[in-house]
């Protein structure tokens, strides 16, 4: 099949959420046989949406990238403002003020939707990444009727989704790729309780090379200190300003070597603190290496549709702590029986201090989320599930046009 994929950022300087996420797939359907295409922008931050790469087509892993310019750069002020004001009760905006919250939540592209219109027919399936992003909120209505779209949302209950535009724009799909149960019940319950499509997951590389940790611990000089890891970005909207003040809180009731390491991109400031240690961006192979050696990997963001990286820690037998306001972690923790959950200190208190006490538990969670992972998200079973929504919503796609 030819295949086209709709998402606001793509490239290998993009890690985690996503953008990451369309990029893996996108790969693993050309290792498939299928010929895929990307449309997306020139953009390298979410933050600002500001022009980084060169518009234009290039190729990336066997994968043809189409770029768009962004029209302009976000203004953070405006649509801080913005945002605040038509989420405060979104079920009743006036469809004008979505659609201005929509192109100042962006990124809009430089003839973006006559693209679409020019191209979608060359196409078997058009998959969207991501429901919240005008690559989408522009993108499916200008493909509708033309190809087939098939809609990979990423999705969770948050204030935006309850904006009512959002209705129209999800009947639109012919086929929906989740990535849990917890996301396609909220797809469901909000906009489509017939919402036709597959639970699918993410695929995982399931060999991962032996790691041990010391080249981290060494590169970061943390000794043999203990540390709590974190690794994603370092944003307020991801739950680490909470976290960094549950850990320094923890600090003072439980004195001793403990650390919170960040790994990540950071987008926020970072309190100084002696035994909080933000060690920026990590590659593939010291990202496993600072997982290998960590008491658990903690994920506080109460907005996620899927976690690659408790994946990633559960392969590594990591046992993991998530944030208890997230169903969809809570989801994956309960079917995995691979770590904790918290919904206030005196919870993360208590877990952290199990974990650290309890090594040999602890490690028997990892082992069970090992095992989970290695049975649900090998990548020829998500692929297969993948590729029946395709065919799924081809088969709609024709009846819908005919009709």
């Amino acid at each position: 099949m030819k295949i086209l994929y709709s998402v606001q950022r793509y490239g290998t300087e993009i890690v985690g959420g996503s953008e990451s996420a369309c990029r893996l797939f996108a790969e693993q359907l050309v290792q498939r046989g299928h010929e895929v295409h990307v449309l997306t922008s020139t953009a390298l931050s979410y933050v600002t949406w500001a022009n980084h790469y060169s518009p234009g087509t290039s190729e990336l892993n066997g994968v043809i990238v189409h770029r768009l310019s962004v029209q302009q750069e976000r203004d953070s002020a405006v649509f801080a403002q913005l945002h605040e004001e038509i989420l405060t009760d979104p079920g009743i905006a006036s469809l004008s003020d979505q659609r201005k919250w929509a192109m100042e939540m962006g990124p809009v592209l430089e003839g973006h939707v006559q693209w679409l219109r020019k191209h979608a027919r060359e196409y078997d399936a058009v998959v969207f990444m991501t429901y919240m992003y005008s690559t989408s909120t522009l993108g499916i209505p200008a493909v509708f009727g033309l190809a087939p779209i098939v809609f990979q949302p990423t999705a969770h209950d948050e204030p935006s989704a309850h904006l009512p535009m959002y209705r129209s724009i999800f009947s639109m799909a012919d086929g929906f790729l989740f990535f849990t149960e917890e996301e396609q019940n909220t797809v469901q319950r909000l906009y489509s309780p017939n919402a036709a499509g597959s639970v699918v997951g993410i695929g995982m590389p399931t060999s991962i090379p032996a790691c041990t940790g010391e080249q981290f611990r060494h590169t970061y000089e943390l000794n043999d200190d203990p540390y709590l890891l974190y690794v994603g970005r370092v944003d307020v909207f991801k739950g680490v300003s909470e976290l960094i003040r549950y850990f320094v809180e923890y600090k003072g009731h439980h004195p001793g070597n403990l650390r919170l390491v960040l790994a990540g991109e950071s987008v926020m400031d970072i309190p100084q603190h002696p035994d909080i240690v933000h060690v920026g961006f990590l590659d593939d192979s010291m990202k496993h290496e600072a997982i290998a050696g960590c008491v658990a990997l903690v994920q506080p963001s109460p907005f996620e549709s899927f976690s690659i990286v408790l994946c990633e820690a559960w392969l590594q037998s990591q046992p993991v702590l998530v944030q208890g306001a997230s169903d969809v972690m809570v989801g994956q923790v309960k079917r995995s029986q691979g770590g904790l959950f918290y919904n206030r200190y005196t919870e993360f208190d208590g877990c952290l201090q199990w974990l650290c006490d309890h090594q040999s538990e602890a490690q028997q969670l990892g082992e069970s989320g090992r095992q989970y992972v290695l049975d649900n998200y090998d990548w020829p079973i998500v692929m297969e599930k993948f590729e029946s929504v395709l065919h799924q919503a081809r088969d709609s796609f024709t009846v819908r046009v005919t009709v």
